[in-house]
């Protein structure tokens, strides 16, 4: 049975030590815990690079460096240009606490996208045995091009295949159903290959027998 107590913060007690004030805790034969979150195991960080463009010329463009989940809450978040450290246009936001003792934090740098550089989020923190690289390069037009030429091949290459896959099976229906509709006239031709006789009087007399035969039958007399 476990008895619940709430103490009153609000009444003025007398100044005691800790272990004084422990030991009438065990004189009430109450115990006191506590938690520690620095007594966690630490939290590996999570690293995303994110372009996001200004839509105009005069304001360059912004590379965010997404750094998630990780504890305890000392990082350090660096922006490399080409392998040059970045200071003059980084901005950082306040550590953020997540609700499950985790922190994050982004990293922002101003850009003006050239072809062939390279900028480099580097994140450092106690968890990692060594310093986290995330890279993003600015492509080239005629790269971006070439890229955006496969693309398109390969989704009209999808569409062609679409458009033959439904031809092929509207014909493979369309055979289906004119069996279907010929099935009938099998047995017909069945039974036009078996001899037929007919008997019918005639108004005069003696009474003949008229006979007739299809092709492929015998006569009957």
């Amino acid at each position: 049975m476990v008895d619940i107590v709430h103490l009153d913060f609000q009444k003025a007690f007398d100044l005691v030590s800790h272990d004084v004030f422990m030991a009438k805790l065990e004189d009430y034969g109450l115990n006191c815990c506590s938690f520690s979150p620095s007594l966690s195991p630490p939290v590996k960080p999570k690293v995303k690079v994110s372009p996001t463009k200004s839509g105009t010329q005069a304001h360059p463009d912004t590379l965010i460096c997404s750094v998630m989940r990780f504890y305890p809450g000392g990082i350090e978040v660096k922006w490399l240009k080409n392998g040059q450290e970045q200071t003059a246009r980084v901005v950082s936001t306040e550590l953020m606490q997540n609700g499950d003792w985790t922190f994050q934090i982004l990293a922002m740098l101003e850009m003006t996208p050239r072809s062939g550089d390279v900028y480099t989020c580097q994140v450092e923190h106690s968890s990692l045995p060594g310093p986290v690289t995330v890279l993003w390069e600015v492509q080239s037009d005629s790269a971006r091009s070439k890229m955006l030429t496969g693309v398109g091949g390969f989704v009209l290459g999808l569409i062609f295949l679409a458009l033959g896959l439904l031809v092929y099976l509207r014909n493979k229906k369309g055979e289906w159903d004119m069996s279907r509709m010929l099935e009938p006239w099998h047995h017909w031709d069945k039974m036009l290959s078996l001899p037929v006789c007919l008997q019918a009087p005639l108004p005069i007399r003696p009474q003949y027998k008229l006979s007739w035969s299809l092709a492929g039958a015998s006569q009957c007399f």
